[in-house]
């Protein structure tokens, strides 16, 4: 009551990089990438293409880093690149390893 609440948190938010999923019913859900972007033969690239983060910090770190390297006027968004030899083994996303 009146009283004042420090944290040292970096931000209010908790930042994770997620996929949208559509759904049959034209909803939109997400799927948070935790796990597999920290697992070899993935990378993380902006629009130009180039690669802007070690995968497999935290997801805190990999949000901050796409916020961070991505210009004020340009919408804030990245891609999980992997090969055939990836989804097999760990999977990404909905798509479930074989």
């Amino acid at each position: 009551a009146g009283g004042v609440v420090a944290t040292d948190l970096k931000s209010p938010v908790a930042w994770a990089p997620v996929s949208q999923v559509p759904h049959r019913d034209g909803s939109v859900g997400h799927f948070p990438h935790i796990i597999e972007r920290g697992k070899p033969g993935i990378i993380g690239v902006l629009a130009n293409g180039k690669r802007f983060v070690n995968e497999a910090h935290g997801y805190y770190d990999y949000v901050s880093a796409m916020v961070a390297a991505v210009p004020s006027d340009v919408e804030v968004c990245s891609w999980l690149v992997c090969d055939h030899r990836f989804l097999r083994r760990y999977g990404l996303g909905y798509a479930r390893p074989a």
